[in-house]
């Protein structure tokens, strides 16, 4: 999975073709490590019909401050540049390709 920073969040994200689920996380938060191993396996299987990157809120507290991220793990949905979807803590594997339209 991508990490992405304040100078690549436009290009990976907001100009993306594709569905872009971000995952704004810390290391230190333990709900986002056991969130890793199911957005790592969902970004393996997406095979250029949506992307999965991820944000250090610590080093990149503007992108989280800009999307108003306030509890981690959050990941939020891009579409077009937008952001469709918002979900908060831990979400099983359904709830995620459902927000990125796969279901």
């Amino acid at each position: 999975m991508k990490k992405v920073s304040g100078s690549t969040f436009d290009r990976e994200v907001l100009d993306a073709n594709v569905p872009v689920l971000v995952d704004f996380y810390s290391d230190h938060c333990a709900p986002c490590r056991k969130m890793a191993g199911q957005l790592n396996k969902l970004d393996s299987q997406a095979k250029g019909r949506y992307k999965v990157v991820k944000v250090d809120t610590d080093a990149e507290s503007d992108l989280a401050n800009d999307y108003q991220v306030t509890s981690l793990p959050t990941l939020i949905v891009f579409t077009r540049g937008r952001a469709t979807k918002r979900l908060v803590g831990l979400q099983d594997n359904l709830t995620l390709m459902m927000a990125l339209g796969l279901v």
